[in-house]
């Protein structure tokens, strides 16, 4: 994606920052999405689309951060940020599900508007790292008035993250945690397909992880194993799409 942005903040003290920003976006369509033909899930294969125009947007962002150093224990740090959005695409790039043939297909919407808010917290000490973060998104056809199945739900995302001593390894923990749809249709209560609009329930997912970054010999290394949905929740997208249930998974890289 190319995005050309300007920014204007303004810091009327140490630990308070006002800002506002406008950014222009363009997005080409993946290969993936123009030309992949695999299977979806059982019973479901996506379908190419070749047609797939660019996508074409331009946001307007506005906020404030905080930041305060040594408050509740020594050499610890708080910041908190929220930011309102307000989006409007052309041809905006998203993925639907025919549910009389289940094919899953990318196609370009030609208007639409998002809007929502972002809101993080932060907390860090020489201990422990926690981080609290809440998104809502709200994004709409605007010539339909349908809402944009694609576009997670309300959530609230919790990680903790503890360093092992000076070892390189460290523990933690990520809560996903997200609301039940809201979505609109037409004047009937159907999606573009006519089916009727479907809710999918809320949910919570738990992973667990151990990480090392490497130093010394090792500098340029870091791995991460990490046990995914760990209580193994069954549970869909807002697409309707069942999602991985409790796995395994072990990544390394390394920079040099």
């Amino acid at each position: 994606m190319d995005i050309s942005c300007c920014t204007i903040s303004i810091s009327p003290t140490n630990w308070l920052e006002l800002f506002t920003s406008y950014a222009e976006g363009y997005r080409a369509p993946t290969l993936s999405e123009i030309y992949n033909d695999s299977r979806h899930f059982p019973g479901s294969y996506f379908k190419p689309n070749p047609n797939l125009q660019p996508e074409r947007n331009h946001t307007i962002e506005y906020g404030l951060r905080l930041h305060f150093d040594n408050k509740l224990l020594a050499n610890d740090s708080l910041q908190w940020s929220t930011a309102v959005f307000d989006t409007k695409a052309t041809d905006y790039i998203t993925t639907i599900i025919d549910r009389q043939r289940l094919d899953t297909l990318s196609i370009n919407t030609p208007s639409v508007v998002i809007h929502g808010i972002d809101s993080r917290i932060n907390y860090t000490t020489p201990w422990f790292n926690a981080v609290l973060a809440y998104n809502r998104t709200h994004a709409k056809d605007t010539t339909s008035g349908m809402s944009i199945s694609s576009i997670r739900p309300e959530s609230l995302t919790a990680s903790l993250d503890v360093p092992l001593a000076n070892s390189g390894f460290s523990l933690g923990w990520v809560g996903q945690f997200a609301a039940r749809t809201n979505r609109s249709g037409n004047d009937k209560g159907k999606d573009k397909f006519w089916d009727p609009i479907i809710q999918q329930a809320g949910y919570g997912t738990n992973d667990f992880y151990l990480y090392y970054q490497g130093n010394g010999r090792l500098s340029g290394i870091n791995s991460t194993l990490s046990l995914t949905n760990a209580f193994n929740k069954s549970y869909t997208s807002s697409l309707g799409i069942p999602q991985e249930g409790r796995n395994i998974h072990f990544k390394i890289n390394y920079r040099w």
